[in-house]
C-alpha cells in the first residue's frame, strides 16, 4: 500500500485481497501530510473491515433452496427453484457480491414485460433469499431492497354484480 500523486491529487494504491487485484482510491487531498493521514485511517479501516466469502449465484441458489426445502412448503420451494433458474439464465453464474441494483432492475423489467405476476413473485422470493445471504455473511447489503416494482393492473371481473344487473334491468 502506498501513495502516488496524479494531476495534483494523492491516491492510495493497494492490493484488494477479496478480488485479488490492485485498486486505487483517491484521498481527495493535495497536501502530502493530509494524504498520509488519510492513508493511516484507510489502513485501520481496511484491517477492521469484515471479509466476506465469495460465493457464486448457482451455489448460493442451491444452498438457499436446500434451506427452503427443509424449512418451508413444497410449493414455495418449487417457486424458489424457478426464481433462481430465471435469475441465473438472465445474469449468468456470477459471484453474488457482483449483483447490483441496475442488474436486478433490468432483470425485473425484462421479466415484467412477459409475466407481471411472475416478476412480483420473483421479487419477493429473491429479496428474502438475499436477506438470508446478508445473514449468512455472503454479502454486506441486499441489493434488491432499493427496487420498486410497477403496479400490476387490476383485472375487472367478467361478470355482473347484483347491483349492476338491477340497474340494467330497471
Amino acid at each position: 500500500m502506498f501513495l502516488l500523486k496524479r494531476i495534483g491529487i494523492y491516491y492510495v494504491e493497494y492490493l484488494d485481497e477479496q478480488e485479488n487485484r490492485i485498486r486505487r482510491i483517491s484521498t481527495k487531498q493535495k497536501i502530502k501530510r493530509d494524504a498520509i493521514k488519510f492513508l493511516s485511517d484507510f489502513e485501520k479501516n481496511l484491517k477492521t473491515k469484515k471479509t466476506f466469502k465469495h460465493i457464486f449465484l448457482e451455489i448460493f441458489g442451491k444452498k438457499y433452496t436446500d434451506h427452503v426445502k427443509s424449512n418451508l412448503s413444497r410449493k414455495y420451494y418449487h417457486n424458489v427453484k424457478i426464481a433462481f433458474k430465471q435469475l441465473i439464465e438472465h445474469t449468468g453464474n456470477v459471484p453474488i457480491s457482483k449483483l447490483s441494483y441496475p442488474l436486478f432492475n433490468k432483470f425485473y423489467s425484462d421479466t415484467f414485460s412477459w409475466t407481471k405476476q411472475g416478476a412480483v413473485t420473483y421479487s419477493r422470493i429473491l429479496k428474502s433469499a438475499f436477506n438470508k445471504a446478508v445473514q449468512w455473511e455472503y454479502i454486506t447489503e441486499n441489493p434488491i431492497t432499493k427496487i420498486k416494482l410497477s403496479e400490476i393492473p387490476q383485472n375487472h371481473p367478467s361478470f355482473l354484480h347484483e347491483i349492476e344487473l338491477e340497474s340494467i334491468l330497471s
